[in-house]
């Protein structure tokens, strides 16, 4: 297995989608855990999302 193939995949990914910037995975966890947050999700289901402790 190629570890590069996931950032190809994600470089895929925001291609697709027509995102101009370029955004790290990293970006899109601080992303999803902002929106769970404002929709009301308990902090530690979304540590549980991200895989925080």
């Amino acid at each position: 297995m190629d570890p590069g193939d996931d950032w190809d995949e994600w470089k895929g990914l925001l291609r697709d989608a027509g995102v101009e910037k370029d955004a790290r995975v990293h970006d899109a966890q601080h992303t999803a855990a902002t929106l769970l947050l404002e929709q009301g999700v308990d902090i530690s289901v979304v540590q549980e999302i991200l895989g925080h402790s």
